[in-house]
């Protein structure tokens, strides 16, 4: 199981290499916020970005989205996770779906080659991420928000391109009628932990920190195989 970007560099990631930087979950990342039409708005940055989660997320199939999120709902600890080979592949989509990902793959890459510009010693890291065919999604779902009205629907998925990943989020306003492919196989984002928020609870914290050492030790013990 991996946490797409470790607490120790998430601080520092966030500001400059993701439209909504994600482990699992990204809860100590802060929100953006900015005015919209409804007066409320989260998630990524610029208005193409925007509508392309959007239209990305609304044009999954059922079997698309049970796929994205089958490893996440098959953990008993309820906690959203990402792992190689586990989600849904990017290669599978279509035509349509790899363009709007396309869009949010350019802005992903371009923050982080600022933030490999700021902080050289991880720039090889950033160097080396997969083709974007290569790229698997997972975590896709809704959240309704506020908690307190939830007047506004934020729609969202996690991109993982091989070593790291990011969260995109979109929220749109009113409660939307969900089409199937959410309403049946999606996840309830907050329930699962993945939307991105500036807390997180105890119990959750540990089970994260557990899973960051997990994932290390498996990294760990991948490198070392691979060295022989």
């Amino acid at each position: 199981m991996f946490r797409t970007v470790s607490l120790a560099l998430l601080s520092a990631v966030i500001a400059v290499c993701v439209v909504g930087c994600s482990g699992r979950p990204t809860a100590l990342v802060s929100r953006s916020a900015a005015t919209g039409n409804a007066g409320f708005y989260v998630g990524v940055e610029t208005a193409p970005e925007r509508e392309a989660v959007k239209a990305f997320v609304l044009s999954l199939t059922p079997e698309q989205v049970r796929k994205a999120n089958a490893y996440t709902k098959a953990n008993p600890e309820h906690v959203c996770r990402t792992d190689t080979n586990q989600g849904l592949p990017c290669a599978d989509l279509t035509e349509e779906q790899k363009q709007a990902l396309a869009i949010l793959a350019s802005a992903f890459e371009q923050r982080l080659g600022q933030f490999a510009e700021a902080h050289p010693e991880h720039a090889e890291r950033h160097a080396t991420l997969v083709p974007l065919d290569q790229s698997e999604i997972f975590n896709v779902g809704y959240y309704y928000i506020p908690e307190e009205t939830k007047d506004h629907t934020l729609l969202g998925f996690e991109f993982r391109r091989r070593p790291l990943g990011t969260q995109f989020e979109t929220t749109l306003p009113g409660v939307l009628d969900l089409p199937a492919a959410l309403s049946e196989e999606g996840l309830n984002l907050g329930e699962w932990g993945c939307r991105i928020s500036t807390q997180i609870p105890p119990e959750m914290e540990s089970r994260i920190r557990a899973a960051e050492e997990e994932a290390r030790l498996r990294e760990s013990a991948s490198r070392s195989e691979g060295a022989r």
